[in-house]
């Protein structure tokens, strides 16, 4: 299946567990909440005035938090009853485009009307609502008046979903540089961002309020966790220090040095322990508790970009500009496996850590199963850039 209507690179998407639907931001200053079961955008999200980075969802999935521009944070609330009735798809912008693909477009939405039409009298409502998506998702289209008409009838029959009533709750302004990473608390309360600006911000989403301003990373912040206790995060960045904050109190509680290389990204594990990968081609693991180094995981000859746990808690996977995948065992710190991958940016790992998703030159999304030598699946309908993939 391809998603389409998003009209530059996709930046994040993130799956509601609870619903099923599917959120997707871009560069194109957007974001766009997908209905998986009629393959269908439900709701355009617009209020960003810049690229759309990073996105996250808040754990009660109530609520998504997306970063863009040098100090664009936005929180966006689901489910508003007074809105929930009868909202649909916001206007899109006017944008030239081609007669020919003009004249496409309108016979495509003529023959899914006539479709429309027999499936309404036939009173198909399974075979009706996938038709109202797939027409309303062809630009121009999206409020015309026939459609209107049907949805606003079928609006007393048909129960509204979770994701089609979506609006901005609260726009979080004060970091002056790009926010490069986006964790929130386990109960949803609270968000932490990490900026170029070399600071962490705390806000809560109750309130919709910085609480907190966490200093002392003297270089750019690139990953944020949120522990399991909700009071503390870890960071890490260019200064090669992993740092523990009280967020409640703003102040650094902790730090765990070791890294001789930026730190590009890092993993809560169960059990008070962190994985962090780093530009120094090797991977760390800590007990948070003690602040110690339990395991160094060495095999990259480049520096390490990510880090994904697989399901089950005792293996894990990693990417370099080495052009490998590895998967390494927690335990012994071993390296199990190694995937060559080329000119690869690792995406998404399967849970049972044997399928890894990645991108080429920056538009072409590629599927691999783990040990194999011969050329990946390529996934066509990407010819803009992909960013991501879950």
């Amino acid at each position: 299946r391809s998603l389409r209507g998003h009209q530059h690179v996709v930046s994040g998407l993130q799956v509601l567990a609870r619903s099923g639907f599917l959120a997707s931001s871009s560069w194109d200053g957007t974001m766009r909440v997908w209905n998986p079961r009629s393959w269908t955008c439900v709701r355009v999200l617009r209020g960003h005035s810049h690229e759309i980075q990073h996105l996250v969802a808040a754990p009660q999935e109530d609520e998504l938090v997306s970063a863009a521009g040098k100090d664009e944070v936005i929180v966006w609330r689901l489910d508003d009853p007074e809105l929930a009735s009868g909202t649909w798809l916001s206007p899109e912008l006017s944008e030239p485009r081609e007669v020919r693909k003009l004249q496409q477009d309108r016979r495509e939405f003529d023959a899914l009307m006539q479709e429309i039409r027999e499936c309404e009298a036939r009173d198909d409502v399974a075979r009706l609502l996938p038709l109202i998506g797939r027409a309303r998702g062809l630009p121009g289209y999206e409020k015309h008046d026939q459609l209107r008409e049907i949805v606003s009838a079928l609006s007393g029959r048909v129960r509204k979903q979770g994701g089609v009533a979506t609006w901005t709750a609260a726009m979080l302004e004060g970091h002056t540089r790009p926010v490069l990473t986006l964790a929130c608390s386990p109960d949803g309360t609270l968000c932490v961002s990490g900026s170029v600006d070399r600071t962490l911000r705390v806000w809560s989403l109750e309130t919709r309020t910085c609480t907190r301003v966490l200093t002392g990373h003297s270089g750019a912040v690139r990953s944020a966790v949120m522990l399991t206790d909700g009071a503390r995060c870890a960071s890490g960045g260019q200064d090669k220090v992993i740092r523990i904050w009280d967020v409640l109190s703003g102040s650094q509680v902790g730090a765990l040095t070791g890294h001789s290389g930026a730190i590009s990204m890092l993993r809560l594990l169960d059990g008070g322990r962190l994985l962090s990968s780093s530009w120094d081609r090797t991977i760390r693991l800590w007990s948070l508790d003690g602040g110690k180094c339990l395991n160094e995981f060495a095999g990259h000859q480049d520096q390490v970009t990510g880090i994904y746990l697989i399901e089950g808690g005792t293996r894990f996977v990693s990417c370099g500009q080495d052009r490998t995948i590895r998967t390494w065992d927690l335990a012994s710190g071993s390296c199990l496996e190694t995937s060559p991958v080329a000119q690869e940016q690792l995406l998404a790992v399967s849970s049972d850590g044997q399928h890894f998703a990645s991108r080429r030159d920056g538009t072409r999304l590629r599927l691999w199963t783990a040990g194999a030598r011969g050329d990946a699946r390529e996934v066509p309908g990407r010819a803009d850039g992909v960013k991501c993939a879950v």
